[in-house]
């Protein structure tokens, strides 16, 4: 790799890193048993994830002794055999002799406040999901970027190399407290994510747009409308790609609410990005996860940027792909002025992307800076910023 390389590896990081694949795949398994034994449960968190592992912990012939729910909203409602309890009503009866499982795992949930909500509530552990899914790999791993051991494993040396990539000690520390949260569960070690700075921190975004800001996977628009918060409607230029049509159309909405001349500026694009052009098929669920999958039951246009945006001026890329970003950034390329632009990237989606988006980036543009930051709970909204101009030396 070009870059020149700005520290290395913790000891404890480098002691995970050093652990045998099967060896530390076994300790996962049986990392739940460790903790709480066999049950029973009382299972926290009723969404489409709580619903999915009271599915499976029956399939298993779990004891489960209640659920429960931080939103009032969903109190009295049934899930199987049970009703939806409150957290103190649950806790209160059978925190004695059931440990709870917290069935939550999304952006702006994070494990640790809703174990310290709990925990005074029950004489019993409070637990993390991804503790089932350790302890069941086959049945819900990998579950975006978290997975078993072994798959970080896989990829120790890239691993150990990307993590003296980044030019600030902030983005080592963020990117090894990842790392050791995925390897050992060691939610203490993750860092707090901040949501109000994601794509726009203020010491990694350009000082005064001079070309295009291209966002792939545009969603509703709300990285555009961040985009104008911070710079004002006297921008060059921005293009949104976003494939799955209920987005697209709430975006194109929104544009439509602004001033002429602004939405002039926008170009908006019902399109996936990657590495080549064609068709995919694509899960669209109207949400934040649409996804190219190969069940998926829509069709949509795919386009590479080199070619789509051929001619003009690039100077920012962002980029949320749901595990798509690395084609994306291939077919990005060919794109002139790459020494001036910021690349703003999602990592989180796959496994692989902790080592393989920031080497790419270090490859291709070896005269930027790298850096990562945490803008979501438990893993979610990490991104890779990619900074133009800085010596690295």
């Amino acid at each position: 790799m070009s870059h020149h390389l700005h520290g290395e590896a913790s000891p404890r990081l480098k002691q995970l890193l050093a652990e045998d694949p099967a060896v530390a795949d076994q300790r996962a398994s049986t990392w739940l048993q460790d903790q709480a034994g066999d049950g029973p449960w009382i299972l926290h968190g009723a969404g489409n994830l709580g619903r999915r592992v009271y599915a499976h912990l029956q399939a298993q012939s779990g004891r489960i002794l209640a659920v429960s729910d931080s939103n009032p909203a969903n109190w009295g409602m049934s899930l199987g055999e049970h009703q939806v309890l409150s957290p103190a009503e649950a806790l209160g009866r059978w925190g004695s002799e059931a440990c709870t499982l917290v069935t939550v795992f999304n952006t702006g949930h994070a494990f640790l406040e809703t174990q310290h909500a709990l925990q005074p509530l029950a004489s019993r552990p409070v637990l993390p999901v991804q503790g089932y899914f350790w302890r069941y790999p086959e049945a819900f791993l990998p579950y975006y970027a978290f997975d078993r051991p072994s798959r970080l494993l896989a990829g120790r040396e890239q691993l150990i190399e990307a993590a003296a990539l980044f030019s600030d000690d902030e983005s080592r520390r963020q990117f090894e407290g990842h790392l050791i949260w995925r390897l050992a569960l060691d939610f203490k070690a993750l860092p707090k994510g901040d949501p109000t700075t994601q794509y726009f921190d203020p010491e990694l975004r350009p000082g005064s747009p001079r070309g295009l800001f291209v966002d792939c996977g545009a969603f509703d628009g709300d990285t555009l409308l961040k985009y104008i918060e911070c710079y004002g409607p006297e921008t060059p230029g921005m293009v949104g790609y976003e494939p799955d049509p209920a987005n697209f159309a709430r975006m194109t909405d929104w544009v439509r609410t602004l001033p002429e001349a602004l939405q002039r500026k926008i170009d908006c694009r019902c399109a996936a990005v990657g590495g080549r052009d064609g068709w995919l098929h694509f899960t669209a669920d109207g949400g934040s996860g649409a996804r190219v999958a190969q069940d998926g039951g829509l069709q949509v246009k795919v386009v590479r940027l080199d070619e789509d945006l051929h001619g003009q001026r690039v100077e920012w890329i962002k980029m949320d792909l749901e595990g798509q970003e690395l084609e994306a950034l291939e077919g990005s390329l060919a794109l002139p002025h790459a020494s001036s632009r910021t690349y703003t990237i999602s990592m989180y989606h796959r496994t692989e992307d902790f080592w393989v988006i920031p080497g790419f980036l270090a490859r291709h543009l070896p005269n930027h800076s790298l850096h990562v930051r945490s803008h979501g709970e438990d893993g979610y909204d990490l991104v890779c910023y990619a900074i133009p101009g800085a010596s690295n030396s």
